[in-house]
This record gives structure tokens, sequence and C-alpha cells, in this order.
């Protein structure tokens, strides 16, 4: 069986006393194959049709409640018979159609389909028509009741609204009353909260230093507190080069935290006759712990150079060494940084770095550990 649904009228037009033939697909069924089935008028406003144009071009399908108002409004595929040829033309398309002196845009699907069928389709549109304006008559005798039912809301509604205004009437009084006693106990309360506060800073000042003490401490126990410093020494061969033309030759790290203190460590290549010899180079500068840390700085510090596949280390230690020409060095910077200083005990050779294997690929890993 095909399961094509038509109505009465089409059915009896194409069924026999033995047998139905489909009009869509031509499939042939036996009478007792056919069933019959009720429809209310929702059910059909609801499925989905064609726009009454679709052989003139519109492939619009819409429920069958909004199709009229579609056709009235929206569909660009109404067709108009030329006036001057008299072949059915789009009237989107008559003026161009006219222009071109009635050689183009003429509707050939138009034209041929069968007068009969629109008929017929227009017999069940008007009938449709008559069940939806019956629907939307009987919506209007609703609305009118749920209007009188708004209106009995309205007055209820309108009788609330009195009562929150009277409410709110006497929360505004009792809000009143809650404000001055408010302010009272205010102006109490800031009272006391100054005396607290003149009895705490009295306090304070009072055990600053044993606060100080403290914190200083609690600060030194920190576990976040790096001790050492990794740093890979590049472009050694050009720093080496530069030395033995000029005397001398820096590389700098970056600035770092070392046990709270910020410096900034690097490397000087001094020429030595025909040899090259490095050495430890430190600057201290200004950091935001230095109000508790001690000064002057006079922590060991322990350069290491790392070999790169063994790990064995060329190791020398500096020992701060304070002088009326160097204190100012290791005070508390007390601009952005201090003077640099240099410690000539941790001299390295050149031609020991290189025969023991610590330089690789024109770079040298190095290490600096401040020792407690």
């Amino acid at each position: 069986m095909c399961g094509h649904t038509f109505c009465q009228q089409c059915y009896e037009s194409f069924v026999t006393p033995s047998e139905c033939i489909c009009p869509l697909d031509g499939d042939v069924c036996g009478r007792d194959d056919v069933t019959r089935k009720e429809y209310k008028v929702e059910q059909l406003l609801i499925r989905k049709v064609h726009c009454w144009n679709e052989a003139n071009g519109c492939a619009v399908v819409l429920p069958a409640s909004q199709i009229a108002e579609h056709v009235r409004h929206d569909c660009k595929h109404h067709v108009t018979c030329c006036p001057t040829c008299s072949a059915d033309v789009l009237s989107r398309d008559m003026c161009a159609h006219l222009k071109s002196r009635c050689r183009t845009l003429v509707l050939h699907t138009a034209a041929e389909k069968p007068r009969g069928t629109n008929n017929h389709e227009n017999l069940h549109l008007v009938a449709l028509e008559r069940q939806v304006e019956q629907r939307v008559r009987e919506l209007d005798v609703r609305l009118a009741q749920l209007s009188l039912e708004s209106s009995s809301h309205n007055d209820k509604l309108l009788e609330v609204c009195h009562n929150i205004n009277y409410l709110k009437e006497a929360q505004e009084e009792q809000f009143g009353a809650l404000a001055e006693k408010f302010e009272r106990s205010s102006v109490q309360a800031i009272d006391r909260l100054d005396r607290n506060v003149a009895e705490i800073k009295a306090l304070y000042t009072e055990k600053s230093e044993a606060l100080m003490t403290a914190l200083h401490s609690v600060l030194s126990s920190f576990p976040s507190n790096p001790r050492t410093h990794q740093w890979v020494l590049k472009g050694y061969a050009v720093l080496k080069a530069k030395a033995l033309k000029y005397g001398w030759s820096l590389s700098m790290s970056e600035k770092v935290y070392l046990l709270r203190y910020l410096m900034s460590w690097g490397i000087i290549f001094h020429k030595d006759g025909d040899s090259v010899n490095l050495h430890l180079r430190i600057q201290l500068r200004e950091g935001r712990e230095d109000e508790f840390l001690e000064w002057p700085f006079t922590k060991k510090m322990k350069l290491s150079i790392i070999h790169p596949e063994t790990r064995q280390q060329l190791h020398r230690v500096a020992t701060p060494a304070l002088s009326e020409n160097n204190r100012e060095c290791y005070w508390r910077p007390i601009k952005s940084s201090n003077t640099p200083v240099h410690f000539s005990c941790t001299e390295i050779e050149l031609g020991d770095i290189e025969r023991g294997g610590y330089l690789k690929r024109d770079q040298l890993l190095l290490r600096l550990e401040v020792l407690l």
C-alpha cells in the first residue's frame, strides 16, 4: 500500500467497486485496504502543506493555518496574464517580460497546469477557511470571557497595591526610628574604636622591635628562599677573544633573589700574560625585603662550573672582605644598585676549563650558591 492520505471527496473520485488506484503513484489496492480516519480541525491546521503557487516555483512549506497569510503577503510567485501576448508570467517578472517584447520569462508550467485541479483545491481551501473562521469566532468569545475575568483580577490587584503602600509607609516610620538609633550607636562605636586604635598603636610602638625580630625569623624560615642559581654563559669564544684583545670582558646574569638578597652576578674574563682567567663578580641591588635583612652583606658564596656530561664541578669560594674602599659595595643599596665587586679568589684558568671538557657548544654551565 502507498500510505497516502486523501479527503473523502478525492477518495470518491478514484475509487471503483473492486479496487482503488492512487492518483499520486498509481499503486492499486483493495477497498478493504483503505482505512478511514477522522481528523480534528486543530490537527489539519498544523499539518505542513505546500504553497498554492508551488507549480509556479514557490518552494515554501508551512502549516495550513499560515499558508493563506503567506500567499497574501509574502509569496513572490503569483501569476498574471500578459496584456500583450496573453502568456502566464510571474507578477514580479511582468516589467522585464514587457521590456523584452514578450520574448522572455513566460511561465509554461502555469499555463500547462489543468484548471480543474486549481478549482478542486480552491473548494478544499474554502472549506478550510470556514473552519478557521469558526475557530476564530470561538476564540473571540473566549477572549471576551478572559477580559471580564481580567477586570476582576485588576480590582483585586488594586486592593493589594493599597495594602502594600500602607505597609511601605509603616516600614518607613520604623526605619526612621531605627536610623536615629543606629546613628547614636555608630557615634559611640566610633569613639570606642578610636580609643582601641590608640591603645593598639601604643602597644605596637612598644613591641615593634620584638615584632621585627619575630618577622625576620619567620621570613628566614620560608622554604621559598633559594640559595642557588644556575646560569648558562653563552658566547665563550667571543668573550675570550675580547679579553685577549682588550685585557678583559664581562658577562652578567639577570637579576635574581638569593637568600632574599636581590643581586646580579656574572663572570669577568681577565688577561694574564698569554692566558685568560675568569673570576666572580656580583652587584647588590635594591630589593623588596631589604629592611628585614642583615647588613652589610657578609655571606660566603661558592662559584661552580658544572661538567655538561659527568656533572663534575670546578668550584671556588668567595668571602666578602670589607674595607674602607669597598664598604659601600656590601651595605644596603640606597639607590637602585651598589657598585659591583670582583672576587679574585675565585680565579679559574680557561685552559683548565677547556682541557677538562667543561665547554660545550661555546657555552659554560655556571652555578652560584650563597652559603649559610
